[in-house]
């Protein structure tokens, strides 16, 4: 009994080993089943994915061919802000600037006077204190969606396009007090540099006729004009000042012909902008040493200082020269991308000046960039200086743009870039001005 019981033991344990065996069988089956239409499913999405990059590839390539392929590519947006007191030609040489550009094939959408827009709609004059700080509130919402409504459209047009904008944000400073417009800009969390630098690329002042022109100053062209000739001239003043600061200011005053002026107005865009246009010198002047603010007050009606540091980066083709800037005024920063386009060797002089081509980089474009310095020029710094070149940017009481650059016997590092930083012009000789040089 006992061997019988042993041998039933065997038969049972052997039966159930192949059981088991058979079960391990058929689930590794199983699961080389699975995994086979896995594989199946994986190979077929990724033929259908190659089906569909090749549709692509086939739709680009048409597109390339009918010449719209441009349309994909990001193209040139320059934001340029017209401003000035009251009747100062803005009407004007916004119409003429319009008509020259999309001659030469740029998309230009002008941005209308979101103030005049409010008025001609039936918005009432502030006031009192209260009313004119919730106007100016409500005025900078306003703006700042319509602006940036317009640049948007201005992006996806796949086309080099101008916004070109009839006053900026800066201007509502203007009409504020001090202590008014800091609330203001507490309360929309924004400071002036993001207002002033960050946004536009150039600003053109366009000085009111009521200042050296006032016989030629109306109200009768805008129904919303109300300000006398004491006022228009003083408004201009608070405007200019908003804007002082800005790289690209430039001022177009009225010692000249009215169409004299808007010719100037058009040929400071056009060298912004790096198509043909009247000629228009821009003057930078070496200080040999920082003014002290008493000296400052007697000669400069308006003057901001910041920080300027200057990154030459390299450039495959000799007859372009780049750069990155970056400009701190406070704790508030901003960058640019500037290239030199059409610029000599060392050895040759230049016929002609070189077309400066400049946009306005972020934060974090601005760091891949430093990657690509000279390494025999990294920065730009002037003697004397720790972090760069320390620089004033002003105006004088005859509406004279002025940017002074600290550092004694500073010179150019880069031979190549002659046309580019030339030695800075002496100051115009004034009595009595310990800065003159």
């Amino acid at each position: 009994q006992a061997v019988r019981y042993m041998n039933d033991s065997a038969v049972s344990a052997a039966i159930f080993g192949a059981g088991v065996a058979v079960l391990i069988a058929v689930h590794w089956q199983r699961q080389k089943e699975r995994g086979q239409k896995r594989l199946q499913a994986l190979e077929a999405l990724v033929e259908n994915q190659q089906s569909q990059l090749r549709l692509k590839e086939r739709e680009l390539t048409a597109l390339r061919a009918r010449g719209v392929a441009g349309a994909l590519v990001p193209q040139p947006l320059h934001r340029i802000v017209l401003t000035g007191g009251p009747c100062g030609g803005k009407t004007t040489a916004l119409a003429k600037l319009r008509i020259r550009l999309e001659e030469l094939g740029f998309l230009v959408l002008t941005v209308p006077e979101t103030a005049t827009m409010l008025f001609s709609g039936g918005v009432p004059l502030p006031s009192d204190e209260a009313s004119g700080f919730a106007f100016q509130k409500h005025l900078m919402q306003v703006q700042r969606e319509v602006e940036d409504a317009f640049i948007a459209l201005a992006k996806g047009s796949g086309r080099p396009a101008v916004v070109l904008l009839d006053r900026g944000l800066m201007d509502g400073k203007a009409y504020m007090e001090e202590e008014q417009w800091e609330l203001l800009l507490e309360e929309l969390q924004l400071t002036p540099v993001m207002l002033r630098d960050q946004r536009y690329d150039a600003v053109v002042h366009l000085v009111t006729a009521a200042d050296g022109a006032a016989p030629f100053y109306s109200l009768a062209n805008n129904e919303s004009r109300t300000e006398s000739v004491e006022a228009a001239i003083e408004v201009d003043r608070r405007t200019l000042d908003c804007w002082t600061g800005h790289e690209h200011l430039y001022i177009v005053d009225n010692s000249c012909s009215f169409e004299e002026k808007i010719r100037r107005a058009v040929a400071r865009i056009s060298a912004l902008l790096g198509v043909p246009g009247p000629q228009a010198v821009t003057r930078k002047f070496l200080l040999q040493r920082l003014p002290r603010e008493a000296e400052l007050r007697r000669h400069v009606s308006r003057y901001e200082v910041f920080e300027v540091e200057s990154t030459y980066l390299c450039s495959p083709n000799e007859h372009e020269r780049c750069r990155v800037r970056r400009r701190q005024q406070g704790s508030n920063v901003s960058f640019q991308h500037q290239t030199w386009v059409g610029v000599e060797g060392s050895d040759q002089k230049a016929a002609v000046s070189p077309t400066l081509i400049e946009r306005t980089l972020t934060g974090r474009e601005y760091l891949v960039l430093l990657k690509q310095a000279e390494q025999s020029v990294r920065v730009s710094h002037l003697p004397g200086t720790e972090d760069g070149a320390r620089t004033l940017a002003g105006h004088t009481g005859a509406r004279e743009a002025v940017c002074a650059i600290s550092g004694e016997g500073w010179q150019s590092q880069l031979p190549s870039e002659r046309g580019i930083l030339s030695h800075a012009a002496p100051l115009p000789s004034r009595e009595g001005n310990p800065l003159a040089r």
